[in-house]
């Protein structure tokens, strides 16, 4: 599995996002799916494990220092993160009349937007 991501990292010349790996496996019928990799673990773990088996051997040095971008990156938590950010949210569009009219919008609570909105729009 990590010599098909390093295989994926080159091609690409980055570490690949999720979408990424998506694309790939429709396009290549032997190359893992989203869900085989992501038996590796969370992004983090991955790029991790990939970092580890690299290390000492000096023709992954490029694939290293791909890795380690995005190590950083991962690792690093701006102190300005508002704590909404952690919060799992939801996109609802309602019809509304018979005009085709629609209300769109994002909640994190939305049984309580829901009632709401009944009292906006009767």
């Amino acid at each position: 599995m990590i010599t098909k991501y390093i295989e994926l990292i080159r091609e690409l010349g980055h570490f690949p996002i999720e979408g990424e790996l998506r694309i790939k496996n429709k396009a290549d019928k032997n190359f893992p799916s989203h869900s085989g990799f992501a038996q590796l673990g969370s992004k983090h773990e991955r790029v991790q494990k990939i970092i580890e088996y690299c290390q000492g051997k000096n023709e992954y040095d490029d694939i290293i220092l791909h890795c380690s971008k995005i190590a950083k990156l991962t690792n690093h938590k701006p102190d300005s993160i508002n704590s909404d950010s952690d919060k799992i949210g939801y996109v609802y569009i309602i019809r509304h009349g018979t005009r085709n009219e629609y209300k769109i919008g994002k909640t994190y609570n939305p049984i309580r937007r829901e009632g709401e909105i009944r009292i906006e729009l009767p």
